[in-house]
C-alpha cells in the first residue's frame, strides 16, 4: 500500500501532493504512533528520493509544502 501511495504522490499535480501531504500528516497528528510516525516519514523521504544519488522532481514541492504554513493549522487545530 505504502509503494501505491508512494506512486500517486510522485505522480500527483501540485494541488493533488499539497492534499496527499496533508492528508497524511493529518492521519498521523490525530493517530500518533511509533509505527505511524515511521511511515509517514518514510513515505516523504521516499517521494523527495531520486534515483542515482539525485533528487526527485518533486522535492522543492515536497520541500515547500513541509516548511509552509499549509501545514501548521493541523498543530493549531490540536491546542484549541
Amino acid at each position: 500500500m505504502a509503494e501505491a501511495m508512494l506512486v500517486v504522490l510522485r505522480n500527483a499535480l501540485d494541488e493533488q501532493l499539497e492534499r496527499g501531504v496533508r492528508r497524511v500528516i493529518n492521519d498521523a497528528v490525530k493517530k500518533p504512533s511509533l509505527c505511524r510516525e515511521s511511515g509517514v516519514k518514510a513515505l516523504l523521504f521516499n517521494i523527495m528520493k531520486g534515483y542515482t544519488s539525485r533528487f526527485h522532481s518533486k522535492v522543492d514541492r515536497v520541500l515547500q509544502l513541509l516548511t509552509s504554513e499549509a501545514i501548521y493549522p493541523v498543530d493549531d487545530k490540536l491546542t484549541k
